[in-house]
């Protein structure tokens, strides 16, 4: 079947033969702190932008993998970070998506999932299911971005420039020293750059238009999904109707899974909030399950399903007492002992 992002048809816009502006002197200086290389980055930059060529330094990177809890773990257990230097923002984003943007921030997510949560559960069952995704940012389809920013009508002089910055780089990874071979990324974006969020969420700005079947809020990587039963009926009809809703979601998910190539994890994801209880399962036949939680840690905040602020408190709490007492434990006996030495 033909793909919607690189096998769509063609759409003719206004802007067609619009060219990459020059990077003018002011621009640069915010970039580029060091005087005496702003003539020759001001160059490097306008012909890589105009002829769409980049040194092969700006593609090769070193690769760090960082445990994600243990500090003894296997590769599978750990995360990617290779850093590389880049600019270039825009603004091309739903409101639906508040992740990497000025003026949203996780308190401003976090507000608007508990009001829509508050509002639709005083009327029927409600679900709030977490999606998490599999290395998101690494999973990143270099064709498929190039496709969706086509789709959405950006320049050819910038999908060029793009397709080129996400092309044919490569890596090698190092452990204390220890360096491997290069291979190739041919997934993913750079960390530290301000265009690979930029493009990430781009890329997924359309997926509130495949999951019809609820109200989802995304912040970068993070996905939440409410979903409510049918209003006017009974409560029975109403859970019977949010059962087939959230199935019908996960149908939804798992296809804009594989339409986007971004693979689910479905050990850590779907940890539901609500009532009533009962089993769901994903359609693709494996033995994840959605677990559902008495509360759940969603942007560094606990939401629970009675919407208080106890478990955030008392997490914050416990978080504080652990602090005090190591302070109290390594840090101020320094103090002390300095103190005692003085006098």
């Amino acid at each position: 079947k033909p793909h919607p992002y690189t096998d769509s048809p063609l759409i003719d816009y206004d802007n067609v033969d619009e060219p990459i502006p020059e990077v003018k002197l002011d621009k640069l200086i915010l970039t580029v702190q060091t005087k005496r290389h702003w003539s020759l980055f001001l160059k490097l930059f306008n012909h890589s932008l105009q002829t769409v060529i980049m040194p092969k330094a700006w593609k090769d990177t070193r690769m760090l993998l960082l445990a994600k809890k243990e500090s003894i773990c296997p590769p599978s257990l750990t995360r990617p970070i290779y850093l590389i230097d880049s600019f270039l923002k825009e603004r091309f984003i739903t409101r639906q998506s508040v992740g990497f943007q000025r003026r949203f921030s996780s308190p401003n997510s976090f507000i608007v999932i508990l009001g829509g949560y508050s509002l639709m559960s005083n009327s029927a069952p409600v679900c709030t299911i977490f999606i998490d995704f599999c290395s998101a940012f690494d999973q990143l389809c270099h064709e498929g971005c190039v496709g969706e920013l086509k789709r959405l009508g950006i320049p050819p002089s910038y999908l060029r420039w793009i397709g080129a910055w996400l092309l044919d780089r490569r890596c090698f990874i190092d452990i204390n020293g220890n360096k491997s071979r290069w291979f190739s990324i041919e997934k993913g974006g750079p960390q530290g750059s301000v265009l690979t969020p930029t493009v990430f969420i781009i890329y997924h700005n359309d997926m509130g238009q495949f999951l019809s079947e609820c109200t989802c809020h995304f912040f970068a990587d993070d996905v939440a999904a409410i979903v409510s039963g049918q209003l006017g009926v009974r409560y029975t009809s109403q859970c019977i109707d949010l059962e087939r809703r959230v199935k019908s979601f996960l149908d939804s998910l798992e296809y804009y899974s594989c339409l986007a190539d971004q693979p689910l994890n479905r050990t850590n994801s779907a940890r539901a909030i609500g009532s009533p209880k009962f089993n769901i399962m994903f359609a693709s036949g494996d033995d994840n399950r959605i677990c559902w939680k008495p509360g759940y840690k969603y942007l560094g905040y606990i939401i629970s399903s009675r919407l208080g602020w106890g478990k955030l408190l008392k997490d914050v709490q416990c978080k504080v007492s652990l602090r005090k007492a190591l302070f109290y434990s390594h840090v101020l006996p320094l103090f002390t002992w300095n103190l005692g030495k003085a006098g």
